[in-house]
């Protein structure tokens, strides 16, 4: 006769509601400017969205805008997810942590950029590290 445990209800449950393959997963992120072409001195919004297949802690990012380009005066960062997120006005970088998310979580950040000068600005996604890795 096999051994019953009160944890085995809750495996079984967790493995059919949520893949094995998803737990492994670290959370992925995007981003987008929202309008892509502005003049010198004009806003664009800065979104990141972040997300995550399976629950995960201890999530953090740093991000270095390229030169040239720097947060708004009042750049009125947003976030639905991030406990603590640093984007100074006219700053040139951007930070954000926060303790958890759930399982097949999308988080949000939101911010205004404005170039100071001209040009084609490559900006790309930094590392985002987390429990389940980077």
């Amino acid at each position: 006769m096999g051994r019953w445990s009160w944890m085995d209800p809750f495996a079984v449950l967790m493995s059919l509601l949520v893949p094995a393959s998803a737990w492994a997963q670290a959370p992925t992120w995007s981003m987008r400017y929202e309008p892509r072409l502005v003049a010198v001195g004009s806003e664009s919004v800065l979104t990141f969205e972040i997300e995550a297949l399976a629950p995960t802690q201890d999530l953090s990012f740093s991000m270095a805008l390229p030169a040239g380009l720097t947060l708004g005066n009042a750049p009125g960062a947003t976030s639905d997810c991030m406990a603590a997120l640093e984007a100074a006005p006219n700053g040139t970088s951007i930070t954000g942590t926060t303790a958890r998310l759930g399982a097949n979580t999308t988080c949000t950040i939101e911010m205004t950029v404005q170039p100071v000068l001209a040009g084609d600005y490559q900006t790309v996604t930094s590392d985002l590290s987390s429990d389940r890795g980077v």
